[in-house]
């Protein structure tokens, strides 16, 4: 018995690959530029407004007043060694009201380890210390995770996280001036060097 011609089974449709989209073709130096590009920005604008600021306060009266005064008095050279120079970085407050007005300048560092010194004095409070701790891992976790899980966005609100916890402790409990404001470098140090110091148990031989 015949039942005829077995029909041909039909060609197969051939794949045809769907073009990636820009996003996929240019993640790998999107998203280190989004990322650095702001971070970039805000760096140059905090450091033009602390150029603009010190400006400012070595050309006061009060600063150069108070340099003068510094580089010739015999205890200032005996403590600071001589010559007495100006240091790049000022710390302090200028008030002036009309013609009169006060100067409060704080003292510049020789070194890092002198301002280390001067750093755990200003986080004597355990519970200012433990405030940078968190501010300190939890900005660290806020600036890594989200690249892990793939959404870098997030990495933004590291700094937020960090310093949210660490002036926290400083104007709530501390009662004083976060050392960021006068030496944002060395103060960023400290912070990891200060936690290093808690988790190994020798920040209490430092702090004697």
């Amino acid at each position: 018995m015949s039942y005829g011609t077995v029909p041909a089974a039909p060609s197969p449709v051939p794949y045809v690959q769907q073009p990636k989209s820009w996003f996929s073709r240019n993640w790998k130096w999107f998203i280190p530029v989004v990322v650095l590009v702001p971070a970039l920005l805000l760096v140059l604008f905090v450091g033009a407004i602390m150029s603009l600021v010190f400006g400012m306060i070595k050309s006061s009266e009060p600063y150069k007043h108070g340099m003068a005064v510094m580089m010739s008095d015999s205890q200032a050279i005996q403590s600071l060694g001589a010559p007495v120079k100006a240091g790049r970085l000022v710390s302090g407050n200028i008030n002036t009201t009309d013609s009169s007005g006060d100067a409060d300048l704080s003292k510049q560092f020789a070194n890092y380890q002198e301002f280390f010194t001067f750093y755990l004095r200003e986080h004597s409070d355990p519970r200012n210390r433990a405030m940078h701790a968190a501010g300190t891992v939890l900005g660290l976790c806020t600036l890594v995770v989200p690249f892990v899980i793939g959404h870098p966005w997030y990495a933004l609100a590291w700094p937020l996280v960090a310093y949210g916890f660490a002036w926290t402790g400083h104007f709530l409990i501390e009662g004083n001036k976060p050392a960021t404001f006068g030496h944002p470098w060395w103060s960023f140090i400290s912070d990891f060097f200060m936690l290093w110091l808690m988790v190994t148990g020798k920040l209490a031989s430092r702090t004697e």
